[in-house]
């Protein structure tokens, strides 16, 4: 029990950094940070999250980059006594605000660029880049923190759970005491000297790689995940990783593990037979341990090393330090050796519980016969003859995926709420490489179900464009207080995340405004009628212009505008885009939603939107949709910016799936220029649509990926039907093109499949990626082609 000699987690940090103060405690390749600054600037910190009110007990979520800030928040959090609630900003938004809810976050340490990704709530953010300089005037001295004892809280990972929401597990500072006492006691300062950094805060593997180097004067290498490896070019001596077995696998194909590397942890899902071995002969490694443990237990509870020439299925040891692990059945009985049961941990490891929900705490953290308190696993394991452990299987409806805890209960719940399910079942499955994969299998809703959930669905569209409009409103709130028509706020290049030039967004309005014009309205309805980019310079050529959006901010200073210059003919409403009450039928030339389909919640929103929009113009007007995202373009449009922006030693197989998880976690609306097509089979008042894609000088993503559909409502016009040809398979070019006018002189051509010049490098490094060839094994690679 001597890891008690320091009663807290911070304060193995900072003794320390009061014994190595120039030793460099964090590193991120680009970036480096002594003890003694790391120290000084997380008691800044601590000391101002202090005078904000923190006490112990309270949580302080911490959403951040992977960077030294993200460490500082962390160290800062517990020396000033609270309890690091870690959010990932990749998570739902729902998931995200429930965590900050049900962990009632007293604050939360984040930055800018994250915040519109962030939900709504009541606790207040302090964002590193904006709100340091009220940090700075505060002491660099070790805080102070009365009445603390080491039962108190240190912090609170989420894992899944089966109701469909996650459960926060309360671990105090001396379960994780305990834990560094261990690992102190069990790997060498050489082996500890340079440890990667590469789990998210909040899977709990990080609190090995944080907590264990700090507290025995090591290097934390901070990497954005373990993959980045390959790009580090041996720039940092890296002595030992501590990841998943399926990373473990991905960095031996494409031979990223340093040859400094001695000791390789592997935890969080099964290690299969081999993969120790595969390590042992390709690398430079001279120890390969085997580590097994829930959340609950803070990190891990038994480890094995496993030997070299080992060929069967590795055990996953004996207990580690102060925890007990007991094989019981049913009757809470101990098995008998090479008898299976189900594993119950014990000692100083355990959390406290499951925060605010006792009922469960109970349920899973129970008491022996003779009064021990024990953590109920959901395992299946056995005694080997050696007294080693041996891992069986789940019994409970839980799955490792990647490491993670996933609750199939969970994903199970969130799929049922949508309104075409009616029933769904997920399982997990295993690819060749033996790595677990989830199938969720779904039962589709009658169309019954569908209208007895319309209250759902209305409530799911609400909850987006509420979403969107706190964005916006947040976003606006920042326009300059000027009486210029070219304010651009917000539009930012995805590629860089700077601002657009103005020469570029110049040309972008100057468009979009003469495709309207061309069409000769008078009464024009803008949905979306942001700052009034479109407005000033379309309000001169019609007779009345009424604009809606749903940012209160925005209207206010447009409206501010529009009165310094009598504008009369002008009105401003603030509604969603859905909402067309108090608008006369066949009142409107054109309804103009430019740039604004995208946050849509969904599709059947945006069909509301223009069945509304039907009825608003009058016969013979148009509806004009801008700036709409193609979503057959959707995959090259991650693939070029990931492109754009790998390093050029990146691994193919790292952009692939970089690539996958853009495309995944798009939050925006993408359509298929096919849809609105289709739409005369629904809306037969429509009499034409018309798509185009954006035009322009620039080469940017506006012009690469975005198109504009003017829909003709009501207009007896003839229109020629085209005699359709096949670029591709006619092997076109504008020559042969020339040629087929000439020859055939048809009174109406239409040419399908014709190429994107703008786009033909993306698409043939999409097919390379996809063909898998091993030519290309980096982003350089790649580059060339």
């Amino acid at each position: 029990m001597n890891y008690f000699r320091e009663k807290y987690l911070h304060k193995l940090f900072e003794k320390q950094a009061a014994k190595t103060p120039e030793a460099i405690a964090v590193s991120t390749g680009s970036r480096s940070i002594t003890y003694k600054e790391l120290n000084c600037k997380a008691n800044r910190l601590a000391n101002y999250l202090q005078v904000k009110g923190i006490k112990p007990e309270m949580k302080v979520g911490i959403c951040l980059e992977r960077t030294i800030e993200m460490v500082v928040g962390v160290l800062a959090i517990l020396k000033a006594g609270g309890a690091y609630v870690p959010l990932d900003i990749a998570y739902p938004q729902q998931r995200l605000s429930f965590m900050l809810e049900d962990a009632k976050v007293s604050i939360l340490l984040s930055q800018q660029k994250l915040l519109e990704k962030l939900p709504t709530s009541a606790s207040p953010i302090f964002c590193f880049d904006r709100d340091w300089k009220d940090v700075i005037v505060h002491s660099d001295s070790n805080p102070i923190i009365k009445e603390m004892k080491t039962s108190i809280l240190a912090y609170v990972i989420y894992t899944s759970g089966s109701t469909g929401k996650p459960k926060g597990v309360a671990i105090e500072h001396r379960s994780t005491l305990a834990f560094i006492d261990w690992a102190k006691s069990t790997f060498t300062l050489k082996e500890l000297s340079s440890v990667l950094a590469s789990t998210s805060l909040c899977f709990d593997l990080s609190v090995f790689e944080l907590f264990v180097p700090l507290s025995v004067g090591g290097k934390v290498v901070l990497v954005e995940n373990a993959l980045a490896l390959s790009a580090m070019h041996n720039l940092e001596i890296i002595t030992l990783i501590n990841t998943v077995p399926s990373v473990i696998v991905e960095l031996l194909r494409i031979k990223a593990i340093p040859s400094s590397v001695c000791t390789i942890n592997l935890a969080g899902e099964t290690l299969q037979a081999g993969i120790a071995e595969r390590i042992y002969q390709e690398t430079e490694v001279e120890k390969v341990y085997n580590l097994y443990g829930p959340t609950e237990a803070t990190t891990y509870s038994t480890f094995a090393l496993i030997e070299r020439g080992s060929k069967n299925l590795p055990p996953i040891g004996k207990p580690i330090n102060n925890t007990q692990v007991n094989l019981l059945d049913s009757h809470l009985n101990p098995v008998a050796y090479g008898t299976p049961g189900e594993i119950y941990i014990s000692g100083a490891g355990l959390a406290r519980g499951y925060l605010n929900r006792p009922n469960l705490t109970a349920e899973k953290f129970i008491l022996s016969p003779s009064g021990i308190r024990l953590y109920k696993t959901g395992d299946l394991g056995c005694y080997l003859s050696n007294g080693n452990l041996k891992f069986l299987k789940r019994i409970d409806h839980q799955a490792k995926i990647r490491g993670f805890r996933i609750e199939l209960g969970e994903i199970e719940s969130v799929l049922s709420l949508h309104h075409k399910v009616e029933r769904v079942a997920v399982k997990v499955h295993q690819d060749k490489a033996n790595n677990n994969y989830l199938v969720a299998y779904i039962v589709a809703a009658l169309q019954s179900w569908k209208s007895q959930n319309i209250d759902n669905i209305k409530d799911w569209n609400t909850q987006q464009v509420s979403r969107w409009q706190k964005v916006f409103n947040r976003l606006y709130q920042e326009v300059p207080k000027s009486n210029s028509t070219l304010n651009v706020i917000g539009w930012n290049n995805t590629y860089t995340g700077m601002p657009f030039s103005q020469e570029e967004m110049k040309e972008w309005i100057d468009n979009t405004v003469k495709s309207i014009l061309s069409l000769k309205p008078n009464r024009i309805l803008e949905i979306g009628c942001g700052t009034g980019l479109l407005l000033f310079r379309l309000l001169d050529h019609c007779k009345e212009y009424c604009g809606t959006d749903i940012s209160q901010s925005t209207l206010s200073a447009l409206k501010q505008r529009i009165e310094q210059h009598h504008l009369q003919k002008v009105t401003l409403l603030e509604r969603a885009a859905d909402d067309f009450s108090q608008i006369a039928e066949d009142s409107f030339d054109i309804v103009v939603l430019n740039s604004v389909v995208q946050y849509f919640p969904n599709i059947d929103y945006l069909i509301e939107v223009l069945e509304q929009s039907l009825k608003t113009v009058a016969p013979g007007g148009f509806i004009f949709l801008g700036d709409i995202r193609s979503f057959p373009l959707l995959e090259t449009f991650h693939a070029s910016i990931e492109l754009y922006n790998a390093p050029p030693s990146r691994p193919t197989e790292q952009i692939k799936q970089r690539i996958q998880k853009r495309v995944i976690q798009e939050e925006e609306l993408f359509i298929a220029p096919a849809f609105f097509t289709s739409l005369k089979q629904r809306f037969p008042q429509i009499s034409h649509v018309e798509i185009s894609p954006k035009s322009g000088m620039f080469d940017n993503e506006l012009t690469r990926f975005r198109y504009q559909v003017v829909i003709r409502v009501q207009r007896e016009e003839p229109i020629d039907t085209p005699v359709w040809v096949d670029w591709q398979i006619e092997q076109l070019n504008l020559e042969k093109l020339q040629c087929l006018l000439i020859e055939k002189q048809p009174d109406c051509l239409g040419v399908t499949q014709i190429p994107n010049a703008y786009l033909s490098s993306e698409a043939k490094i999409l097919d390379e990626l996809a063909e898998n060839q091993e030519k290309a094994r980096t982003a350089k690679d790649l580059k060339k082609r």
